[in-house]
């Protein structure tokens, strides 16, 4: 009988093992809630892109199940499905092709019923789950560069506004300014501030060549309302003031 359960437990070790009996532990199985509850966890580290935290979360949610019944494959097999089910919605929540994830769920399901031991349930998922956090990286770098995008177009379409600031532009995007920040620094490789000014300067300069304005027209007219800012701004900017620069341009032309 000893000899028997621990043949048994080649579901949870593999095949070719040398298995003992002092050394097979068997574990009572969980209730569902607990299966529920790891189900969900998994779903966070997936979106959270914590490849490590979702691979043992998924060894979790098989440490609940006891490979000494006799319907352990089959308990092992509805846990694998319950985990792909939580991979595929996932993928579809990144509004990748339907029909694609689909027909790839389905193969998977046809693989997973094949599969007889847990080292050999665990790899495939876990290789489920890689490809998974692949795709929610790969979407949140793609909504980020778009997100920077949107920032940088609101930026020059609000110059003139004098309002203009890391906090105003968050507040539109419904953003934290410490991750606006954050990330655009990260996107841009230079802070939000100095984004804001040199965009400000150029349009400075565009002015200047284009009309005949004073310099607190100017300034008005990107957004700055104190002139000495602006005149310190452009001179930092350009190396020249307002009045140095107007006369290198008319002197250029």
């Amino acid at each position: 009988m000893e000899a028997v359960d621990a043949l048994n437990y080649h579901i949870a070790v593999g095949n070719d093992n040398i298995i003992h009996y002092r050394d097979v532990q068997f574990k009572e199985s969980k209730s569902g809630s607990d299966t529920m509850h790891l189900l969900n966890e998994l779903k966070f580290y997936l979106k959270s892109g914590l490849e490590d935290d979702a691979i043992n979360t998924v060894k979790e949610v098989f440490s609940l199940i006891d490979v000494k019944n006799e319907n352990a494959l089959k308990l092992i097999h509805i846990s694998a499905l319950n985990i792909i089910s939580v991979c595929f919605s996932v993928s579809l929540e990144l509004k990748e092709n339907f029909e694609d994830i689909y027909l790839s769920e389905i193969n998977t399901y046809n693989k997973i019923v094949n599969i007889e031991t847990l080292p050999e349930m665990i790899e495939f998922l876990s290789s489920i789950v890689i490809n998974t956090i692949k795709a929610v990286n790969k979407e949140q770098i793609s909504n980020i560069n778009n997100l920077i995008d949107d920032v940088k177009k609101f930026i020059e379409e609000n110059l003139s506004d004098s309002n203009l600031s890391l906090s105003f532009v968050a507040k539109h995007f419904y953003l934290n300014p410490s991750y606006l920040s954050r990330t655009f620094k990260k996107e841009t490789g230079i802070n939000f501030i100095e984004y804001l000014t040199n965009k400000r300067m150029e349009k400075a300069i565009s002015l200047i060549k284009e009309k005949n304005m004073k310099s607190f027209e100017i300034a008005n007219a990107v957004g700055i309302q104190d002139p000495n800012y602006f005149s310190s701004c452009f001179k930092k900017y350009t190396g020249l003031n307002v009045s140095e620069y107007k006369k290198l341009i008319k002197n250029t032309v």
